[in-house]
């Protein structure tokens, strides 16, 4: 082989190596740009996620105040109902005692006005 087709044969080895190696460097920029875009993706999913957890826990908290005060008006309401059926009960109470104690008011009653009516009769 003479010295010219040695080095064309080097040349043309040469100039596919470089080719290789613009590739590989190609491919290793490909793959940090690729991994610079998945850590920013990545930061603006976890930025949002962040968000929307904070937007919940905000909406909880809301709902624990307002179930919070739903809960003391319950309570107030228990109360009064309470409250009131203990009246109902003692003015239940005091009708039964009416309604049982009228009619032997009303007996003595006629007792003492016939009492008093004998008697005046007898005076008179």
């Amino acid at each position: 082989m003479s010295d010219q087709d040695q080095i064309t044969r080097h040349e043309r080895e040469i100039g596919e190596l470089r080719g290789k190696l613009d590739s590989l460097a190609t491919k290793e920029y490909v793959r940090e740009v690729v991994d610079e875009q998945t850590r920013e993706l990545k930061k603006e999913f976890n930025a949002k996620i962040d968000d929307k957890f904070d937007n919940v826990i905000s909406r909880l908290d809301t709902l624990s105040g307002r179930f919070d005060e739903l809960s003391g008006r319950l309570d107030t309401l228990s109360g009064d109902v309470k409250n009131l059926n203990e009246k109902q009960h003692r003015i239940t109470g005091a009708a039964d005692i009416i309604k049982t104690a009228l009619p032997l008011l009303i007996s003595v009653a006629t007792l003492i006005v016939l009492i008093i009516s004998l008697l005046s009769n007898a005076g008179g």
